[in-house]
């Protein structure tokens, strides 16, 4: 000590004596300073920012700091307004474009510990700084696809952030085993519901977009709580503030919302096999052919309709909807998803999957007993529909719901008509068996088990070398659908050794 020091307004120390700021020191201070002695103490605050940051900088300098991608700053995501639409013909010279990233970055720090200064719209605590670390830091990709984008939205609202914590909180719980203990959860939900209830009288803030993100994350909540009922209510919600605010149109600027509504509509959409209400954000989502030329596509497509009578009956609205299936089926079977670690792009099945998806759920025909024609059509739609779903699975899409896709498709098999086909033979019979026996659950799984095996004795198919002959010449990824095979596979030979 040099006998001087140095003394802040708000009462706190600072010693500056060169041997405490050396490089031999092993400790850092942090001096708290009011805003408005900011002026008075610029210098104090540049040399505490200085030395707090001392072990980081040459960290970096040796190379050995490498940041990592995490989801904007409230402050940036708010300009979203000011955003470049983003080009489907950029990125590599392929066609595959390239994955698209957050508008900003912050980095780690040490342990993987998200940085606990960043800017959030409420009071972070230790719990809820756990919380955060838990969205990114779950190894892999296959926690919550999409977190680039439904993430940010919490960071320009309170309910929204709140929201996205109770998220986090249920997913932890998943983990951990402990499905009944709601609390923390339902504590922060609770804390959404009414940050937002307090806001709709207001005429400035019910219609903004953290308002329609805190909604969507309710909806996601609701969602992974299995409450279909809930969820219809708070749609029903964000559809009139969408019109309040002047309808759809007024969100396609804000990427991160208009996606998250895309994403989340689709995903209970899908659970209970009904059209969506709003349309893909084209300007946003890609082709789903990449680098896959249309000509293999329909090659491909053509090769599997020769095959099946069924299959001559489709309309040619869900042909072309085969046609996409056929290039997502060749581009994640080729080399191209082992080079580019496709199955690790989190934003892939958000991006090019789910457009398809809108399509299947959005092509749907009402059955009559006497319409063959729209019977194989519908047959035909559920096994696309099927078939995304367990590819979203394997992308770490959760949850998927595939009873009542698989409820419906057990109907339309017990057609007497359809029973004809499949006394025939017709492939597209077994294989939208195999895709209910791989996406189901239950009592959907033994009703897929229980007719592929007697599908299988009248085709003199037991050894299930044939079956997977035929089926791996549709649409049929082995990496995705072999697993599963096996599993129910083994089920039928168990079944027959009784």
């Amino acid at each position: 000590m040099n006998g001087t020091q140095p003394e802040c307004d708000n009462g706190l120390v600072l010693d500056l004596d060169e041997d405490a700021l050396g490089e031999s020191s092993k400790f850092a201070f942090v001096v708290s300073t009011p805003s408005y002695a900011a002026h008075e103490q610029r210098e104090v605050q540049r040399l505490v920012r200085k030395h707090v940051m001392r072990p980081f900088t040459k960290r970096k300098r040796r190379g050995r700091y490498s940041g990592a991608r995490l989801a904007p700053r409230a402050s940036l995501i708010a300009q979203h307004n000011i955003l470049k639409p983003l080009d489907l013909n950029d990125g590599v010279d392929d066609g595959l474009r390239a994955p698209l990233t957050p508008t900003a970055t912050i980095t780690w720090f040490g342990a993987a510990r998200v940085d606990p200064f960043a800017a959030y719209p409420i009071q972070m605590d230790h719990r809820d700084l756990e919380l955060v670390d838990h969205i990114w830091r779950v190894a892999g990709v296959n926690f919550q696809p999409f977190r680039d984008f439904w993430f940010p939205l919490g960071l320009v609202d309170a309910a929204a952030m709140q929201q996205i914590l109770s998220n986090s909180a249920m997913h932890l719980n998943a983990l951990r085993g402990l499905l009944d203990d709601a609390g923390t959860a339902l504590e922060y939900h609770t804390a959404a519901i009414k940050s937002v209830n307090g806001r709709l009288s207001d005429a400035s803030q019910n219609t903004s977009d953290g308002i329609l993100g805190a909604i969507l994350g309710f909806m996601c909540h609701d969602q992974m709580d299995n409450r279909y009922d809930h969820w219809t209510i708070h749609l029903q919600g964000f559809q009139k503030m969408l019109e309040l605010r002047g309808g759809l149109e007024t969100i396609e600027s804000n990427r991160e919302l208009r996606l998250s509504l895309f994403w989340i509509e689709h995903n209970i959409m899908s659970d209970h096999d009904r059209v969506p209400h709003f349309p893909p954000p084209i300007r946003y989502v890609s082709s789903p052919y990449g680098e896959i030329t249309r000509e293999q596509s329909l090659s491909h497509r053509d090769s599997i309709i020769a095959r099946s009578q069924l299959l001559s009956l489709v309309s040619q609205e869900l042909l072309d909807i085969m046609t996409e299936l056929s290039a997502l089926t060749l581009l994640l079977s080729s080399p191209i998803t082992k080079e580019r670690n496709l199955w690790l792009d989190s934003n892939f099945p958000g991006l090019n999957i789910y457009p398809i998806l809108y399509k299947v759920l959005a092509v749907q025909k009402v059955v009559h007993e006497d319409n063959i024609t729209n019977i194989a059509h519908e047959i035909c739609r559920l096994g696309a529909h099927l078939f995304l779903s367990e590819i979203r699975r394997r992308f770490g899409v959760s949850p998927v719901l595939t009873d009542i896709p698989v409820a419906k498709l057990r109907a339309l098999l017990a057609d007497e008509k359809i029973q004809i086909y499949a006394q025939l033979r017709d492939p597209l019979i077994l294989w939208v068996l195999m895709m209910a026996g791989c996406a189901s659950t239950g009592e959907g799984r033994s009703w897929a088990v229980d007719t592929l095996r007697d599908l299988a004795a009248s085709r003199d198919l037991r050894d299930g070398e044939r079956s997977m002959e035929i089926v791996s010449q549709m649409w049929w990824l082995e990496e995705v659908f072999a697993p599963r095979y096996e599993q129910f596979q083994a089920q039928v030979e168990n079944f027959e050794r009784r």
